[in-house]
């Protein structure tokens, strides 16, 4: 699922869609294929709100449609 629509909790991503300029922009943040980020906004627009490695960050909502993401625990998502 897109971490647009994915709603608050943990998730891994599985798949990162876009060029190669965006995927070296989100890898800077943290945000790799196999990492684990934690959404903490469920907006329906507008920006969306995540942690990872304990900073808050916000993306865009067409960067957000570029990340594929499937839901972890939160023992999971601590390890």
């Amino acid at each position: 699922m897109s971490l647009v629509i994915a709603g608050r909790g943990f998730f891994k991503v599985s798949k990162i869609g876009g060029g190669m300029i965006l995927r070296s922009r989100l890898s800077k943040l943290g945000i790799n294929e196999g990492s684990t980020l934690e959404v903490l906004s469920d907006f329906s627009q507008g920006p969306v709100m995540l942690r990872i490695n304990g900073i808050k960050y916000f993306l865009g909502m067409g960067t957000a449609k570029k990340i594929l993401v499937s839901p972890v625990s939160l023992q999971e998502a601590v390890k």
